[in-house]
């Protein structure tokens, strides 16, 4: 059974995920600005980081689910 313990921990998952996908694009951002060349690595990790908050987001979505049919049947 999920609990409130697991949700909160998906939540930070997610978080983390989020803050890092954004730093990147902070950097991506900063060669456009600046000139500079978007190095292939850059643009990989981005893309890593992105799919990260994609499946954090629907992992957490599937865990609120799941405790959400949960309570209702237990209810």
């Amino acid at each position: 059974m999920t609990t409130k313990r697991d949700l909160d921990i998906l939540i930070d998952c997610h978080d983390d995920a989020v803050k890092e996908r954004d730093a990147l694009a902070v950097q991506i951002a900063d060669c456009v600005m600046y000139e500079r060349p978007i190095g292939e690595d850059l643009i990989k990790k981005y893309n890593v980081a992105k799919l990260g908050v994609e499946s954090t987001a629907r992992d957490l979505e599937n865990c609120m689910m799941i405790a959400a049919n949960a309570e209702v049947f237990d209810g």
